[in-house]
């Protein structure tokens, strides 16, 4: 998967995330980050990446949340380790 792709995917995922008052509040609580400041990180070519990594982070935290985000958009589950191999700091889930 190219960066392009895995950021991309990773948004659609921020979106899955918000959808939930229970997982956006585990993000902020993971992350110490509120929504301005998450705004804010993905506003910032320097952190952008970084904080997409981070969310897939998130996600990949729990099974059921990645199945259900992945069904959610219609693409195999296997497709979020993917994208968070091909983000910054990924290259430990590529060989999982």
């Amino acid at each position: 998967m190219t960066p392009e792709a895995a950021e991309t995917l990773a948004l659609e995922a921020i979106s899955f995330i918000a959808n939930d008052e229970n997982l956006v509040a585990g993000l902020f609580d993971q992350t110490g980050m509120g929504g301005d400041e998450l705004r804010d990180a993905l506003g910032n070519d320097e952190t952008a990446a970084q904080t997409l990594a981070g969310v897939l982070d998130y996600l990949l935290m729990n099974d059921e949340w990645v199945l259900n985000f992945a069904q959610q958009v219609n693409i195999a589950p296997e497709k979020v380790l993917s994208a968070r191999a091909a983000l910054p700091g990924g290259q430990h889930w590529s060989s999982i």
